[in-house]
């Protein structure tokens, strides 16, 4: 864990200004900013490989539940604020706020890691996004979880409708094991996890727990009620949804994933003694009662 606090130092120390080589754009950001601000703003903190994409499509496509990417993905970021012509960081939510505004709804994905790239804390990030709702997603099984992330950078493809059947195959059979990588990877979505478990705790804030493994089980109007359920909002208005994620190929990632845990049996029973509460609290699904 050590490794870790030392990435975050280095991280809040070495990002570039996202700002900086922004041109400003005042006809198209005033007419932006003639939109109404939201009412609802919901953050939904994530771990890579837990479902995040696919929420992010299918609240994409409901039209009730705003556009809730990655606005603090410090990899996209400049190109965003490029496209609005928005020079600092509250011009940046701002306008994003009210372009994605759907119904008074705005909401946005991140992970810890994007939050003290961008904010240096969590504290500043909240008090610059002013969420008025949290939903917490994760996954269960961090072993698969790991073995997914471990796959993603090995093989550069990290969804199965971006790629043929083919390039699947060709993914799946160059995909190895490492066990060294998945330690690591797992240490750090665990830092990941304590960062945003602190962060609730210290703000007293209840977010509705999400995992993967019951996320996958809902089909997308059963998303849809339950994200809308979570904010307080009535689904009754969303558009028809269209799934386009589905799982990738091939039998290596469970095969690795129990491979892991026979040969680290003792490390994996001190990760699950860490997460143990964060599992038990997980939300049954599917639910439409709002959280705050």
């Amino acid at each position: 864990m050590r490794n870790l606090r030392l990435l975050k130092r280095g991280l809040v120390k070495s990002l570039q200004d996202p700002f900086q080589e922004v041109e400003e754009k005042p006809p198209y950001l005033e007419r932006i900013m003639q939109k109404p601000e939201p009412a609802i703003r919901y953050a939904m903190f994530f771990t890579p490989r837990s479902g995040s994409s696919r929420l992010t499509d299918i609240c994409d496509q409901s039209g009730v539940l705003s556009k809730p990417g990655e606005i603090f993905n410090w990899n996209f970021m400049p190109g965003i604020a490029a496209h609005y012509g928005a020079r600092d960081m509250a011009t940046y939510i701002d306008v994003i706020a009210r372009d994605r505004n759907t119904n008074g709804v705005f909401g946005c994905q991140q992970t810890y890691m994007h939050i003290l790239a961008g904010f240096r804390s969590t504290g500043k990030w909240r008090a610059a996004v002013k969420p008025t709702h949290y939903f917490w997603l994760y996954r269960e099984d961090i072993v698969a979880q790991a073995v997914s992330i471990s796959r993603m950078r090995q093989t550069r493809i990290g969804h199965a409708n971006s790629v043929s059947q083919g390039q699947q195959e060709t993914a799946e059979r160059d995909f190895t094991y490492r066990q060294g990588s998945i330690l690591g990877i797992i240490e750090f979505i665990q830092f990941m996890e304590a960062g945003s478990e602190a962060f609730f705790r210290r703000t007293s804030t209840r977010p509705m727990r999400l995992s993967y493994e019951r996320v996958s089980d809902l089909s997308a109007d059963e998303v849809v009620a339950v994200l809308a359920g979570g904010i307080g909002i009535e689904p009754s208005g969303a558009a028809a949804i269209t799934e386009r994620h589905t799982k990738m190929t091939g039998s290596k990632a469970s095969e690795f994933t129990a491979r892991f845990r026979r040969e680290n049996q003792r490390f994996i029973r001190k990760i699950d003694r860490a997460r143990r509460n964060m599992i038990t609290q997980l939300d049954d699904m599917p639910v439409s009662y709002p959280r705050k």
